[in-house]
């Protein structure tokens, strides 16, 4: 996730369709090349949502999925990031003013 710019997140939370085991990790980077480590579940937790409080400023999330117990697909219901940061700013349409 590019949250456009440098935001200072305090809380990550992942959440599964499945209740089930699951091997996975989610970091942070301002630059997108050097990661930070936000919530680590590679050692393997049983549940369906993950939640963890972090204190940072990020630009960039990443979720990576290694394992399902149950061989469900590896996939996210939903990956929140909670914190305060600048809005991104997005042109969403160039329209002709004549």
């Amino acid at each position: 996730i590019d949250l456009g710019n440098n935001s200072l997140i305090n809380r990550v939370e992942q959440s599964f369709a499945d209740n089930d085991t699951y091997q996975f990790k989610i970091e942070g980077s301002t630059n997108n090349s050097t990661w930070t480590m936000l919530m680590d579940k590679t050692a393997g937790a049983a549940g369906q949502v993950y939640s963890q409080n972090v204190t940072g400023k990020y630009r960039y999330i990443r979720l990576t999925i290694n394992y399902s117990a149950n061989g469900h697909w590896a996939n996210s219901q939903e990956l929140r990031v909670y914190g305060v940061g600048s809005p991104i700013q997005t042109k969403w349409c160039q329209c002709d003013s004549s």
